[in-house]
């Protein structure tokens, strides 16, 4: 990251040194940075724009959700409910369960295979922009 920092300024004007090269070196340098903010951004941002998008609120009352179970309010309410179930409630309410579960995981391993991809455009446009630059000097 320092690398970047020292020589920004020369990558930024690589095309004003009169060089096709000095036009790869600003160009190669400017889809570095762009690479690096995509990839930072799949990581960190949730995949919409609602509060809850990594790790949705389920739409019935469960009995796995960490904000249900804590809204029986003690412990014993919640274990009476549960014993109170056949098996086949049982089951179903785990295979619901299982199902958002696997939702989620879907969109966190797209999120992290672009984000794989974009660091991966960063590894090879950065030395393209450094070897650009020194071929145009």
């Amino acid at each position: 990251m320092a690398d970047l920092v020292d020589v920004a300024h020369d990558l930024v004007n690589g095309h004003s040194l009169s060089s096709w090269w000095g036009w790869v070196a600003t160009g190669a340098f400017w889809a570095t940075l762009a690479a690096a903010a995509l990839a930072v951004s799949f990581l960190a941002q949730p995949s919409s724009r609602t509060p809850h998008a990594i790790i949705p609120i389920p739409a019935t009352d469960s009995l796995f959700y960490y904000r249900d179970v804590v809204s029986r309010g003690t412990a014993a309410a919640y274990e009476n409910e549960v014993v109170a179930l056949t098996p086949q409630q049982l089951n179903c309410n785990r295979a619901v369960e299982a199902f958002g579960l696997a939702r989620i995981a879907e969109k966190k391993a797209n999120r992290t295979r672009w984000a794989f991809i974009f660091a991966g455009l960063f590894l090879l446009l950065w030395p393209t922009a450094r070897v650009a630059l020194a071929l145009a000097s």
